[in-house]
């Protein structure tokens, strides 16, 4: 249950999308079959409306995916003193603490982030 739970946590947007799309699609398609499509051809509604609904759902949880695993990529940036946009991956070094929003795609820059920003550094060794 627990791992059912963590599941859910992760691609809860990606599930809901995914879902509510897969139900329009359907009922789109079978609307569309049964006004256009003349009666002999009818018969292949359900196979059209399931082949358009899996192409859906594999473009979906493909790039939800991608979407995902490029907001973890930015969070263990930021884990290892790596300031960067959780938006757009804009890299914040060198910004001062003052500024608010990413200069790239003017997302609020997250507290993390801003923390970092505003920890002295050490100079690099020569």
């Amino acid at each position: 249950m627990d791992q059912a739970r963590r599941f859910i946590a992760k691609y809860g947007i990606i599930l809901c999308i995914s879902v509510i799309g897969s139900v329009a699609i359907g009922l789109f398609i079978r609307w569309i079959i049964r006004d256009l499509l003349p009666h002999g051809a009818k018969s292949y509604t359900r196979g059209i409306s399931l082949a358009c609904i899996g192409t859906y759902n594999i473009l979906v949880w493909h790039f939800g995916a991608r979407w995902r695993s490029a907001i973890s990529m930015r969070k263990s940036q930021i884990a290892e003193e790596v300031p960067v946009c959780l938006k757009c991956g804009y890299q914040l070094t060198g910004l001062t603490p003052e500024i608010r929003n990413c200069p790239e795609c003017g997302k609020k820059i997250s507290d993390e982030a801003s923390w970092l920003l505003a920890a002295p550094r050490e100079p690099a060794p020569d």
